[in-house]
């Protein structure tokens, strides 16, 4: 007697889990690129604009000074971004996948992306502003 060979087996992966790979793979490099678009503008611009201010002496608003300071930490400290950034985009796509697995937890899966978009959002909302008034200013003090 000849031994049975079973027939093949589909191994693709059901529609859900495929959807819920490719939004959490998706909207993490989204996340992604937000954040680090938010950090390379403290590492790169923050400093320019620090040194303008500096060299024409302006007095700047508090947010401006609270600007200065994460991107001042953010220059001395650049090296303690990755240990904590990596771990911590693996763990949003690993719950964004989880929470899209679900048809019951998907609300959760797009509540949590849109409150990383809105704190990302906030963030480049406080750069902006603390950044636009050294500009003012300047601008003002070169108009005189």
């Amino acid at each position: 007697m000849s031994a049975s060979i079973p027939p093949p087996r589909d191994y693709r992966p059901n529609p859900a889990v495929r959807w819920a790979a490719r939004y959490a793979v998706f909207m993490t490099v989204a996340h992604a690129v937000l954040w680090i678009g938010l950090v390379l503008l403290n590492l790169l611009l923050v400093p320019r604009v620090l040194k303008v201010s500096q060299d024409f002496a302006l007095k700047v608003p508090i947010i401006t000074e609270f600007v200065f300071a994460i991107a001042n930490w953010l220059v001395n400290y650049w090296y303690i971004l990755p240990p904590v950034f990596l771990p911590a985009l693996v763990a949003d796509g690993a719950l964004m996948f989880f929470l899209r697995l679900r048809p019951e937890t998907r609300k959760w899966g797009l509540l949590w992306s849109i409150l990383v978009f809105l704190a990302a959002f906030a963030c480049y909302l406080v750069l902006f502003f603390g950044l636009l008034g050294p500009w003012i200013k300047l601008h003002e003090s070169l108009s005189k």
